[in-house]
């Protein structure tokens, strides 16, 4: 702006010097006009500094310099005539216009590339308009110089265009940097090309002025030029070299950095033990060296008992610190050979080589656990006691290799587990049996979503009504069997968990909410229009990404709407991740879906967890309702759910329900509705009408 506002004063300078006539040059109109190109040029600087930092910014300057001068010194050196009859202060004012418009224009173009700009007209423009009006300039005051002023007027028209263009493109001129990789690459480029450039424009002048006539001011100045493109040229060679060491510094640092991440890759950050990818490698070499040499390998599958406890009652931080000392404890006594990795969190693995006998495996086995019965010191002399359930396999009896090895010590770890932990355990056949009977169940589970083997029943939901002994259906549970091959009949409990383990639940409980939502829908057409669906999610079938989507799905595929579906929903489901929970739950109520706790007091809840969760019902488990009235704790237990679910405005139903006395109970209670044998078994979809009809 301010070279603008110079170049307008200027202009009314030369307006009023026309006006009398005074053709002096230079003269007071000239110094406004040549701040033009200075003011232009320190805004332009002022940007690349706030752009660049560092050795980037010297860089930079160094590199503008050069190409600047160069090019000067060379249209100098060709523009200007040897006339020696012109006055110093002439020549100082012919030199000083290029000097500052072309200066400019070579920065209005070079900065584009030092800030890796995105390509706009403007910015562009702005570079040729200087570059225009610098050789007008050029052109008018050697004219001016010469007397052929009055022919001048093409000049002057151009004059006009010139301003306008400078004009136009400072009003759209950005300093917007590209993350364009092919503009970086174009940037980089010409950047190298900048000093190959001015030496060889610096040696074009030189020619120049040896073999024309120029006159001895512009020689003068194209010769200063051209040494200091030579000094530049030095100084950015000495940047480079300052470059230079600098890669290989930081080559060197990631060098160090490689070696680094390396042993990451390798090693468990807490306890600096091998992780499962190193001990991986060393097994499959190991088995390889076994085979060669026929011997023995032993591999242990530690796991930390009750190491869960720690961490959920004094935290994570004095779990690693648990972790630490005992890995500390247990490195002493192993032998120098063994491989000691941790592949998991309370999960390690000792692998012996070459070893003589089982009994040396049982022996180290019995070591590691002795060693760990002794208490630990934590943090504020804190202690705790573990244990350790320890799983043995051999090699070559007890597998072919390393896939197998690794499976049966595993699968020996859980049998010392179910042994009552802080043991040994040798892996056998038997346990291939277990862990085949699992495979088995798992091939069967998924023949029978694909032979669509499941059906469900029903179970009625009732209000019933202590003054009047009136009983009324207003919903139903929805409830999974399975029949295998067709006729075995297969319970819930019976691979339910199973299916939850494997994920199979999720394809299952998906199949559920289309078949009973379909069932509703059947319902509706014979009447059964005010009946609610109750149908049980599991923990990963609400944890499932598509979870959401899936419910959306099946609610459109059916018509139901969407406040006649309740989901139930465990306890430890909502606990486990409590924040992804909720945004789970409150996606569920956007739906317009009513959220039950199922199974209400044999988990997690707590008052001040449950008044935040968008609920909208308990079911108080049947394991609080079977010894009712018998166990007057229950009862208490009993009555306080209902009291706290009345506080915060929630539905209640008591499951379970098989006796007079448990419903008087809950109904005096001021439970709502009830679920149990006391009013119906689970019933096949077609005998739900004749049922309701009948009650």
């Amino acid at each position: 702006m301010l070279g603008i506002a110079s170049y307008f004063v200027g202009q009314l300078l030369w307006d009023v010097q026309q006006y009398f006539h005074w053709n002096a040059f230079p003269a007071p109109a000239d110094v406004f006009y040549l701040l033009l190109g200075p003011f232009c040029l320190i805004g332009l600087l002022q940007v690349l500094n706030a752009k660049l930092e560092g050795a980037k910014k010297i860089a930079a300057w160094i590199d503008l310099s050069t190409i600047s001068i160069s090019v000067i010194g060379l249209v100098l050196a060709l523009y200007l005539s040897n006339d020696t009859d012109r006055r110093l202060p002439q020549m100082l004012a012919v030199i000083s216009y290029p000097i500052g418009l072309l200066s400019a224009a070579s920065v209005a173009l070079l900065i584009n590339l030092f800030l890796r700009l995105k390509p706009c007209w403007p910015n562009y423009l702005f570079f040729l308009a200087f570059m225009i009006e610098g050789s007008i300039w050029m052109q008018w005051n050697l004219d001016v110089l010469d007397t052929q002023i009055e022919q001048g007027q093409l000049l002057k028209n151009m004059f006009s265009v010139a301003d306008i263009l400078i004009g136009l493109s400072a009003m759209g001129w950005r300093a917007e940097v590209s993350d364009s990789l092919k503009q970086i690459a174009i940037s980089r480029f010409i950047q190298r090309l900048i000093p190959v450039a001015s030496m060889f424009i610096s040696v074009l002048t030189i020619i120049v002025i040896f073999f024309d006539t120029v006159v001895p001011i512009a020689k003068f100045v194209a010769l200063i030029s051209a040494l200091l493109i030579i000094v530049l040229a030095m100084m950015r060679q000495s940047l480079l070299l300052v470059d230079s060491e600098r890669l290989l510094e930081a080559d060197r640092l990631i060098n160090e950095a490689n070696l680094r991440y390396e042993y990451l890759a390798n090693h468990d950050v807490l306890t600096g033990l091998p992780n499962r990818r190193l001990f991986q490698d060393r097994l499959t070499h190991a088995i390889a060296m076994a085979n060669r040499h026929h011997y023995e390998l032993a591999l242990l599958f530690i796991d930390i008992d009750r190491f869960k406890d720690v961490n959920d009652s004094l935290g994570h931080i004095q779990g690693d610190m648990l972790l630490v000392e005992l890995v500390s404890r247990l490195k002493g006594r192993l032998r120098e050979q063994d491989t000691f990795a941790r592949i998991g969190g309370d999960e390690f693995v000792v692998l012996m080589e070459n070893i003589e006998s089982k009994n040396q495996a049982a022996v180290i086995a019995q070591t590691i656990i002795d060693l760990l019965e002794a208490p630990f010191t934590l943090k504020n002399n804190q202690q705790v006691v573990v244990g350790a359930s320890i799983g043995i396999s051999l090699f070559p009896y007890d597998a072919e290799n390393d896939v197998q090895l690794i499976r049966n010590a595993d699968s020996a770890m859980y049998r010392a587990k179910e042994s009552g932990r802080n043991n040994h355990q040798f892996y056998t056949a038997e346990l291939t049996k277990i862990a085949h009977a699992r495979f088995t169940l798992d091939t069967q589970l998924r023949q029978g979503i694909e032979a669509k083997q499941f059906v469900l029943f029903y179970q009625p939901i009732v209000e019933y009504d202590k003054d009047t002994k009136l009983t009324k259906v207003v919903g139903v549970e929805a409830l999974i069997r399975w029949y295998r091959n067709g006729n075995e009949l297969v319970m819930p409990n019976d691979f339910i968990p199973f299916a939850e383990d494997t994920g199979l639940i999720v394809p299952i409980g998906k199949w559920v909410l289309q078949q009973a939502c379909k069932q509703l829908v059947e319902w509706d057409a014979l009447g059964l229009s005010d009946l609610k669906l109750a149908v049980n999610i599991s923990p990963r079938q609400f944890h499932d990404a598509n979870f959401i989507n899936s419910i959306e799905s099946v609610l459109n595929e059916s018509g139901l709407s969407a406040n006649r579906l309740t989901l139930e929903i465990t306890e430890g489901a909502i606990m486990e991740q409590e924040d992804m929970a909720v945004e789970i739950l409150l996606a569920l109520k956007a739906l317009g879906l009513r959220i039950a706790i199922d199974d209400f007091g044999t988990g997690h809840s707590s008052l001040s967890k449950l008044r935040f969760l968008p609920l909208d019902e308990l079911k108080i488990d049947r394991a609080f309702v079977r010894n009712i009235p018998e166990n007057s704790d229950d009862m208490h237990i009993a009555t306080t759910i209902l009291a706290m679910a009345k506080g915060l405005r929630l539905h209640v139903v008591a499951e379970g329900i098989e006796t007079e006395e448990q419903l008087a109970f809950f109904a005096h209670s001021g439970c709502e509705q009830y679920q149990g044998y006391k009013f119906s078994r689970p019933l096949p979809a077609a005998d739900l009408p004749a049922f309701i009809q009948n009650i």
